[in-house]
């Protein structure tokens, strides 16, 4: 019998061992309220051959919140790569595959499979390591009555939760219900057991001193305060806040209560690297 959480604890656990471990949850900002936010219009438009660099960096404990902007851990980077399309439970979804950047390490490699039409995430699988390698694990997810959800995901060493980009105008926080199943989509075995859980998300813009020395300075220059968001999601023992631009493909910061996630820079599909390591910051 495959247990779900033990799962969830060793992928935590052993990939963590990456960067040194933090747990300091973000207090909820004031936000500006002078105009509606149509969530759907930060939402990203991926294309396979995309590529991205991502900055992660965990806190000692005794780091206050106000000092997190320009305290700095150990910090690791991250290779994403939009791969092409696949099919998963049904649906068309790209499969998105990220690995660390760092010399003689190219594991783990860990999957994400994100639906085509709502960018929510529909699968996930990742190496652990083992006596004599990796072991791969997969999990999956459903939604009730359909409804696409934001996943908050099992891995933290690099934050891969992925909120849901609503369609109109919508105030205040909005819950959802998505479960969780070990192993591929639509091939759950006798024994697998499956998690329900519920998250809910509330998103605003951001005051810019709220912003302020949270982005890489690749994205500062020409970024206006108006063209970034920020989301929260939250479940029963996590919070999780995420800076989203205008037109980018990953949120430029993400502070999940662990790791500090900052994008470093994107790669168009037209001017790809042959070799994830041939990327520099």
């Amino acid at each position: 019998m495959r247990l779900h959480f033990i799962c969830r604890l060793i992928a935590v656990t052993s990939l963590a061992a990456i960067v040194i471990s933090e747990s300091v949850p973000a207090n909820a900002p004031s936000r500006t309220t002078d105009e509606e936010i149509v969530l759907e219009q930060f939402k990203p438009r991926w294309i396979v051959g995309q590529q991205w660099m991502v900055e992660t960096a965990a806190l000692p404990l005794q780091v206050a919140d106000h000092q997190r902007a320009r305290s700095r851990g150990k910090t690791v980077r991250w290779h994403f790569a939009v791969r092409g399309l696949e099919k998963v439970g049904g649906h068309t979804c790209y499969q998105v595959q990220i690995r660390p950047l760092a010399a003689g390490r190219p594991q783990p490699i860990t999957t994400l499979w994100v639906d085509g039409q709502s960018l929510c995430l529909r699968q996930f699988q990742t190496q652990l390591p083992v006596r004599g390698g990796f072991r791969t694990v997969t999990e999956s997810y459903q939604f009730a009555d359909g409804q696409p959800s934001p996943v908050l995901c099992p891995l933290t060493a690099v934050p891969l939760d992925l909120p849901l980009f609503l369609g109109g105008q919508v105030k205040g926080p909005q819950k959802f219900i998505y479960q969780t199943t070990a192993g591929p989509a639509g091939k759950k075995a006798v024994g697998d057991t499956s998690f329900t859980f519920e998250v809910e998300q509330e998103f605003g813009r951001p005051k810019p001193e709220q912003v302020e020395g949270l982005l890489h300075n690749s994205f500062t220059k020409d970024l206006k305060p108006r063209q970034v968001i920020e989301i929260r999601l939250e479940s029963f023992d996590r919070q999780i806040r995420q800076l989203w631009p205008l037109r980018s493909p990953w949120p430029a910061y993400t502070d999940d209560g662990t790791t500090v996630a900052r994008l470093v820079k994107v790669i168009p599909a037209s001017s790809q690297p042959n070799d994830p390591r041939e990327v520099q910051p």
